[in-house]
């Protein structure tokens, strides 16, 4: 699994521009009310079912909101695929995740739930108030993630979660809470609790001057089965953990301007609080930091040189898994047309190990993606990348994944629409055993939107591993019928 925080290497103009959905180059997204209901956008009936409806979603989910409040270039999917800006959705923070992590349960939706949402906000004074939530009820046939002993049970849901935020103009303000509760009468071993708490901040000082900054805290469980160290142990009971991550990104340059620079920092740190005999090899720091420059090539045209640098501490004495990875990069932005947009970055990457019985690497490492939109209501999302991971047990040291996905979104009706994700991704692991893992991933969601605040969803998710060591291999099949609803 991963156990670093990935500070973004390439940044395309954050708080100062923010890629539009059609293309083009918008203000600054994080001036409009995240969440706040457009009342011109009230739901109706289409004049004409037969033809294909215009695309209307125009309101965020209330998390995807905030972390664009945050991050400022995220107004597409793909984008924030390709920059691997989750921040907070731990442990698993970009998707290109080595092939022995496999997908949570919350993470099946074919696109966020609440995307079709026009949530009600209450106002208390100055603060802005955003509920919503998620129920669920469905089948996962492999709890554990088995190859041998598989649990199975019916799968229960709910997931509330509230946005709260303050608004003052060049500077804004947002508390984020989203809670996962799940359940399983067949095997009430698996019962899961996940709660994220977030502040997300931007700071407008100057015309020139912008500071984004966040902390998160996450306390929860992880699926069984879902670290590799001692597989069976883990079996036992889920993975209970604590998880705090802070980032803090500034940058300098006018909004319209040729180029401006930047600066990230980040803090990461995991530690897990139970089944200590194989999880105490998984608690860790990491800090990373470094400076970018972005300058606009044409007027759709970006290209952003940045370096990193990301220090990694296992807080256990006898880990010799401690590193340092250096990271030189370049990245291309083409905003092709209002229906397609293409992203490339490339680089080198050079980890040291403190310990002496672990070999350095260094590799190049790639990311790109496009996006096409043939019509309002159809688009489609290519992406790839190549890179190092960490490695998935005591005795690994890390791993080169390679990952290549397709995502396919279609609104058939005003209100009924689908999603249908494919992906794999292969890792070759390195260390004191070697192994090859991939993984297949194929994720269907239907959306009908009863109404500006409620909607419902049908996900389905198959996900299967193959090894070259056969104690690692699974196969998952994953129904949920859920319902997203907001005042």
């Amino acid at each position: 699994m991963l156990k670093q925080i990935i500070v973004t290497t390439f940044l395309v103009t954050l708080s100062s521009t923010s890629v539009a959905e059609d293309g083009d180059i918008n203000s600054e997204n994080s001036s409009a009310e995240p969440g706040a209901l457009n009342k011109s956008d009230q739901r109706t009936k289409p004049k004409n079912q037969d033809k294909p409806p215009v695309d209307k979603d125009t309101t965020k989910n209330k998390i995807e909101d905030e972390e664009a409040t945050s991050n400022d270039a995220q107004s597409s999917n793909l984008e924030s695929l390709v920059r691997g800006n989750t921040l907070f959705n731990s442990p698993v923070n970009t998707y290109l995740v080595p092939a022995t992590s496999p997908i949570e349960s919350q993470q099946i939706f074919g696109r966020n739930p609440y995307v079709g949402l026009q949530p009600a906000r209450l106002q208390f004074g100055q603060i802005s108030f955003i509920p919503v939530a998620n129920v669920g009820i469905g089948y996962n046939d492999n709890l554990n993630l088995s190859n041998t002993s598989k649990a199975s049970s019916i799968q229960t849901l709910l997931s509330p979660g509230f946005t709260a935020y303050v608004d003052k103009g060049a500077h804004k303000y947002s508390v984020i809470y989203s809670g996962n509760f799940y359940r399983y009468p067949s095997s009430t071993i698996d019962n899961r609790d996940v709660n994220t708490l977030q502040f997300v901040a931007n700071n407008g000082f100057t015309t020139r001057s912008n500071l984004n900054w966040s902390l998160g805290y996450t306390k929860g469980a992880e699926e069984r089965g879902f670290r590799d160290d001692s597989r069976a142990q883990d079996q036992l009971s889920p993975n209970e953990f604590k998880y705090f991550v802070g980032n803090l990104n500034y940058i300098y340059g006018a909004q319209g301007a040729k180029g401006n620079i930047g600066f990230n920092m980040g803090y990461a740190n995991k530690e897990y609080t139970n089944n200590r005999l194989n999880t105490v090899a998984a608690d860790f720091d990491t800090f990373s930091y470094g400076p970018n420059f972005t300058y606009r090539l044409a007027p759709k045209t970006f290209l952003t040189m940045a370096v990193s640098q990301t220090l990694t501490d296992f807080k256990q004495s006898a880990s010799t898994l401690d590193y340092t990875d250096n990271k030189y990069s370049a990245n291309i932005k083409w905003n092709a047309t209002a229906k397609s947009q293409f992203y490339l970055t490339g680089g080198r990457q050079f980890r040291d190990f403190d310990a002496a019985v672990q070999n350095d690497r260094n590799l190049n490492f790639y990311q790109l993606g496009a996006f096409w939109s043939p019509y309002t209501y159809s688009t489609w999302e290519l992406y790839g990348a190549r890179g190092l991971v960490d490695g998935s047990t005591a005795l690994i040291s890390e791993g080169i994944s390679k990952a290549l996905g397709l995502n396919w979104r279609h609104n058939w009706r005003e209100f009924v629409s689908s999603n249908v994700s494919v992906s794999r991704t292969e890792t070759d692991f390195f260390g004191t055993t070697n192994r090859a893992d991939s993984i297949n991933n194929l994720r269907l969601n239907l959306t009908y939107q009863v109404s500006q605040n409620k909607e419902l969803t049908i996900n389905y998710n198959y996900i299967k591993r193959n090894s070259t060591d056969s104690t690692f291999d699974y196969e998952r099949n994953l129904l949920l019928l859920g319902m997203a609803f907001s005042l």
